[in-house]
């Protein structure tokens, strides 16, 4: 074992490479260092260099201080197996407060000439579906995400980002155009000045679906507003009573949280308002601007992270692909998209704190879906919050797909869509608490998933929903929000002994099949399971033997090992349209005369091959 002490310039130096490379040749290695004085950038070049030895090899690394980067560490097969331990690790440019001036003009605004960082900005992109697309610089103050500088503001409720909204009056599709009211009169001329820099973020044409888009022009007099829809296309059309707000607006920041980063005269001005009680900016307070898109890339390779603060990147903090990730007792805040990305098998999150990112908090994926093998990945302990502050919806807290993940006992919660959301065989769901989402949306589930029948096996067993509900005003339809949301078909889930409180529609079951919701409390829930035969209306999806459910069950070989014997009840389904074989039985409900267990009868249970029976009425909560 070589234990190796590094301040600067020691980590490349010939004495140390004769040291590592002598023990090489005799055995694998197991180098140990300490990591100190802002030097991790040093370490990234000896370790890409191959100092530490190659695949069958071990560095661990003890972390000291706070280490600014200026570029990621990428760990690939032939690079040593990877341990990092304590310390910070951030990848972004901190401003000095020093260097911001107060703005002469406008109240409460400050300025600093962040030109000499060498910043990549990169900028607004389009965003279509449910991608992300958000590399790109952004502002942190105090740790948490600042806001692009817009109309109307962003308030907190609580630790719920409440946006504003303006509504679109009509619209030509046809044009790319829509009109807006005569209340923006004023802000709308400081917008037709700087069409070079505002976008216009909306949920356009459904409730459930945002994307953002590029304006060409503004008519002050007729109230129209024009995008360029053949580069930024608005998600599914516009029409009237749309939500949108303009971002990136120079005349509009005046409101704590906010910044705008102009690039006029050759050279970058950070601009924004202090998150502080007086309005001020105090030697304390610290203002970080992401630079490094990606903290850490493992491709094929054993990379460990503990209790280390690692956060502010364009893109992503962690990624690993086909590699064996472990991330246990860290702080992770701020990414333009995820602070961890992992795919492969044996990933081990646990008893983190993640927070602040442009879309979702964290990715696992892993697993054969033809062989029904299972990844081994366990997300455990976790405190999962304020993520989706970007692309809104679509973005959950933790995304999942594959077969056989466990998810045990995190807190997921402050987020306008979903908090979990994916497509995967055999997950396990326990003892996790699902809070504050769905907030800005319809449509949406804390837990969501559907339109599959690939994706089976979930088990849902002492889990608590609190509070998943509707609060924006939301114009483009009717207003639903679930607790568990198995949307079109979703089935085959075992639900035991939740909890839910305060959720609009509890346990939402499209169509789903042999599905168990069984000694379930619902606590003032307007409905407490939803259930409706959907499958009759969509036959193309669920109707033998071409419909697009079998076509993916052949496509994994269903009808053969090891799918027929984990299966069985796939090889004669009985009114497969239908939700034969779902059992509702032994759930308690409570709150005011108006609240419903269901929505259906019994005798709509029975005619569609379910059984509901013994569900009980406790009164007021």
């Amino acid at each position: 074992v070589s234990v190796l002490y590094c301040d600067r310039g020691c980590l490349s130096s010939k004495k140390m490479s004769i040291v590592v490379l002598s023990i090489a040749a005799a055995f694998s290695i197991h180098t140990s260092l300490v990591v100190r004085d802002n030097t991790f950038d040093d370490f990234i070049e000896s370790y890409e260099s191959g100092l530490y030895g190659g695949g069958n090899d071990t560095v661990h690394v003890q972390l000291e201080g706070t280490h600014y980067l200026t570029r990621g560490l990428q760990v690939r097969s032939w690079s040593p197996q990877l341990s990092i331990t304590g310390g910070t690790l951030f990848g972004g440019v901190k401003i000095p407060v020093s260097s911001f001036v107060k703005d002469p003009v406008t109240k409460g605004k400050f300025n600093a000439d962040i030109t000499h960082f060498n910043i990549d900005l990169k900028g607004i992109k389009n965003q279509r579906d449910e991608t992300c697309n958000n590399t790109k610089a952004e502002a942190y103050f105090n740790n948490k995400r600042m806001f692009l500088s817009g109309y109307p503001k962003i308030n907190k409720l609580g630790d719920l980002d409440m946006i504003g909204w303006n509504y679109v009056m009509k619209a030509d599709n046809d044009e790319g155009k829509f009109w807006y009211s005569d209340e923006l009169d004023d802000v709308a001329k400081g917008w037709s000045k700087n069409l070079d820099t505002i976008w216009l973020h909306g949920y356009w044409f459904q409730d459930w679906a945002d994307n953002y888009v590029k304006p060409v022009a503004i008519d002050l007099n007729n109230r129209w507003i024009q995008v360029n829809t053949t580069l930024t296309p608005f998600e599914y059309g516009v029409q009237a009573n749309g939500r949108w707000r303009v971002i990136n607006s120079p005349t509009d920041l005046s409101h704590r949280n906010e910044y705008f980063i102009s690039t006029a005269d050759n050279k970058q001005t950070l601009s924004l308002v202090p998150d502080t009680d007086d309005g001020d900016l105090h030697p304390s307070d610290e203002v970080i601007i992401s630079k490094v898109e990606v903290g850490i890339d493992v491709m094929h390779q054993t990379v460990s992270l503990s209790n280390v603060s690692i956060g502010f990147f364009q893109s992503t903090a962690i990624i690993s692909i086909n590699g064996t990730l472990t991330v246990e007792n860290c702080i992770l805040t701020g990414a333009g998209d995820m602070l961890i990305k992992s795919e492969g098998y044996g990933t081990v999150i646990d008893n983190n704190v993640i927070s602040e990112t442009g879309c979702s908090g964290i990715q696992v994926y892993g697993g054969n879906i033809f062989t029904l093998e299972p990844s081994g990945s366990v997300v455990s302990n976790n405190k999962i919050h304020q993520f989706s502050k970007w692309k809104r919806t679509y973005n959950p807290g933790i995304s999942f797909n594959g077969v056989g993940h466990s998810f045990i006992s995190n807190s997921i919660g402050s987020a306008p869509h979903a908090g979990a959301l994916g497509l995967a065989a055999s997950t396990y769901w326990s003892k996790n608490k699902f809070y504050n989402l769905t907030y800005e949306c319809t449509d949406s589930g804390a837990w969501y998933a559907g339109r599959t029948w690939v994706a089976r096996s979930t088990t849902f067993v002492d889990n608590i929903f609190i509070d998943i509900f509707t609060r924006v005003p939301v114009s483009l339809g009717y207003i639903c929000s679930m607790g568990l949301y198995h949307d079109d078909m979703f089935g085959d889930s075992y639900i035991v002994g939740n909890t839910f409180i305060n959720c609009h529609s509890a346990c939402f079951l499209g169509g789903s099949r042999n599905t168990v919701v069984r000694d379930n409390h619902f606590k003032n829930c307007n409905t407490s399971v939803h259930m409706d035969p959907r499958g009759l209306t969509s036959s193309k999806f669920c109707q033998p033997p071409g419909g697009i459910f079998w076509q993916e069950l052949d496509s994994v070989n269903y009808t053969s090992p090891p799918w027929s014997v984990a299966y069985p009840e796939l090889i004669s389904a009985p009114s497969p349209c239908l939700p034969w074989g779902t059992n509702i039985t032994g759930n308690s409900y409570c709150g005011p005369a108006y609240v419903n267990f269901t929505d259906f009868t019994e005798k709509n249970a029975t005619d569609w091959g379910m059984q509901l029976y013994g569900n009980t009425y406790t009164g007021l909560c």
